[in-house]
């Protein structure tokens, strides 16, 4: 997959078209290219969305930690990959939760976060989201990581579309860092 050379889709047959591109070129794909190819998935869902920042994280130590292990921003956006390491999953944990039981945590406003998701809330303010979307990325039933969307300059509500978009590319995610980890 050429990272240089690919264009942000703009309608929904060109990203049916990228999709399918992505999945088959994935099925393959050697373990020194996939990070750069994850990179480069991020970019285009990441434009297509018209998010400000794409990411990956992935669980570790039986799933106790996480980490940042891919980000693309939006021109402007200030990258956060690095202050997000050896996080410890349950310093989060309304969001833990969500996620480790296989739920999309869709959050159109942080602001209006429940009351107990209140260190998720000074988390995500403090990195200026305004809203955000997280699917699980998910291997034999259980979330070994999950991709996410932030919008930090305005509140956003994302379609059916860009959830079924984002399921897909996790499933996609999962199947090659699954076989990667086997390599």
């Amino acid at each position: 997959m050429k990272s240089d050379s690919r264009k942000p889709k703009q309608n929904k047959n060109d990203l049916l078209n990228f999709i399918l591109e992505v999945s088959t070129s994935f099925i393959n794909i050697s373990p020194d290219k996939l990070d750069t190819a994850i990179d480069s998935v991020l970019k285009v869902v990441g434009t297509y969305a018209k998010v400000d920042r794409s990411y990956v994280f992935q669980f570790y130590d039986n799933g106790t930690k996480i980490s940042n292990t891919h980000e693309w921003c939006a021109d402007g956006i200030e990258p956060q990959i690095q202050h997000l390491q050896a996080m410890n999953a349950s310093d989060l944990p309304f969001f833990e939760k969500r996620i480790k039981n296989l739920e999309i945590f869709h959050v159109p406003d942080v602001n209006r976060l429940p009351i107990d998701a209140k260190k998720e809330r000074l988390h995500f303010v403090e990195q200026s989201i305004k809203s955000l979307i997280v699917v699980p990325i998910i291997s034999d039933g259980l979330a070994i990581g999950f991709l996410g969307f932030d919008s930090t300059r305005r509140k956003k509500v994302w379609s059916e579309d860009i959830i079924a978009l984002l399921k897909i590319v996790a499933d996609i995610f999962a199947n090659a860092i699954v076989k990667n980890k086997m390599m």
